[in-house]
């Protein structure tokens, strides 16, 4: 088996969903990005998604 990865970027939890059916998920790590607003911090987003996920598929 192989592992792999990959990055979704500014995208829905559903984009994620499609993106996972099917695959062998190992883990999902979301990229957190703190949000200012005039200088100040407002809190934190989810900018991306990092799947990792396993292959039984050899390219």
């Amino acid at each position: 088996m192989i592992k792999k990865a990959k990055i979704l970027e500014t995208t829905l939890v559903n984009t994620v969903n499609e993106f996972v059916k099917g695959k062998n998920i190992e883990k999902i790590e979301p990229i957190i990005k703190a949000n200012f607003y005039n200088g100040k911090r407002i809190g934190d987003t989810i900018s991306a998604y990092i799947i990792y996920w396993w292959d039984e598929k050899i390219e």
